[in-house]
């Protein structure tokens, strides 16, 4: 896998950061929208955006298998394989902490200051440590 990845040249980073997510994902896959792409900023520390995404669809699209969960788009990673090399050399409990903190944060609030969980992304309602 690191090989296959490494034909991306000096943007093989850029393609590992944002894959990396969809190696955690649960379900079917990561949603897209406000979901993926600051995912795959949390664990780096390092700012992706949208046009991070369209760009891997394009140079790195065949690891990535579009699903449908929620009847929404999700992705997911083509192979188990190349699931277990990106999480390699990796803090599990880090990557599942950035999860959380970036599901939470994208949980809208009442007028009153608190969550309002009814109005959160169903790929946030349906994990079991959120």
């Amino acid at each position: 896998m690191r090989n296959d990845l490494a034909r991306l040249g000096h943007h093989t980073q850029r393609a590992v950061d944002l894959l990396r997510p969809l190696a955690f994902a649960e379900g079917q896959g990561l949603p897209w929208e406000d979901i993926w792409a600051p995912l795959a900023s949390a664990i780096p520390g390092r700012t992706y955006t949208d046009d991070d995404l369209m760009w891997l669809r394009a140079a790195a699209g065949s690891y990535v298998v579009e699903a449908t969960e929620h009847g929404r788009p999700a992705y997911r990673l083509y192979h188990q394989a190349l699931a277990e090399h990106l999480r390699h050399h990796t803090s599990p409990q880090a990557i599942h902490q950035a999860f959380t903190d970036t599901l939470i944060d994208r949980v809208p609030y009442h007028p009153d200051a608190t969550r309002d969980w009814s109005r959160a992304h169903p790929y946030t309602l349906t994990l079991p440590h959120i």
